[in-house]
């Protein structure tokens, strides 16, 4: 399987006068891609363009015209995620001043407050001292146990995002810094819909493969 290059044309560090380029007009007409504006050697926009040769004409006119002299360019092929590149571009980069409005990684999971949550285990084992009716009985041990090998993270999606939580060793689950005695009460409280947890939670079952709770406890019960 061949895998497909995310640039497949780019040229750095160019002199703004270079616009002026019939070769690189040629090139960069109605190709998509990412781009970067530089004030000097700093760098000072970054930005996605359907037309990279249409948008760096714009710029030298728009509000940025006097504050760029230099600006590499990287066309991409049909079909790559130019928008969700130029998000990932904004979030590596955020001092960068030309931007005022940050693209979002949409669909994915921000594992911060995940990581926030994984320090509360510790105090989950307390809990449970204090609170043995609150465990949770949802899930057979053993399909817990391959939950928390794939490190205990699930994944649901609502109709507007993702959401990620943790399923502690007890069989509750972590969520936004609360706990919840089963996986459909955890879901239930960010759905605005009746859900059950098994249908809406997946988990990592190997590497960029989130398998379905549900799928995995029908086998597992058998």
């Amino acid at each position: 399987m061949t895998t497909k290059a995310i640039v497949d044309t780019y040229a750095e560090k160019l002199d703004r006068a270079l616009l002026d380029s019939r070769t690189l007009q040629k090139f960069l007409s109605r190709r998509p891609g990412i781009y970067a504006l530089y004030s000097g050697k700093s760098l000072y926009y970054v930005g996605m363009a359907t037309n990279l040769w249409t948008r760096l004409n714009q710029h030298g006119k728009d509000r940025h015209r006097s504050s760029w002299n230099r600006f590499s360019v990287y066309s991409s092929p049909p079909l790559i995620n130019v928008r969700g590149l130029e998000a990932l571009l904004h979030h590596v980069s955020p001092d960068v001043p030309g931007i005022r409005q940050r693209g979002k990684l949409v669909r994915a999971l921000d594992l911060n407050h995940l990581l926030d949550q994984a320090s509360h285990r510790a105090d989950a084992r307390a809990l449970l001292r204090r609170d043995v009716s609150a465990r949770g009985r949802e899930l057979p041990a053993r399909l817990r146990k391959r939950i928390l090998r794939s490190g205990g993270i699930l994944v649901g999606q609502t109709r507007k995002r993702r959401i990620g939580a943790l399923l502690l060793q007890d069989g509750r689950v972590l969520l936004n810094g609360t706990y919840f005695s089963s996986m459909t009460e955890a879901a239930q409280w960010v759905c605005p819909y009746k859900v059950n947890g098994r249908d809406f939670w997946k988990y990592e079952h190997r590497p960029g493969v989130w398998r379905p709770v549900y799928g995995r406890r029908s086998r597992a019960s058998r």
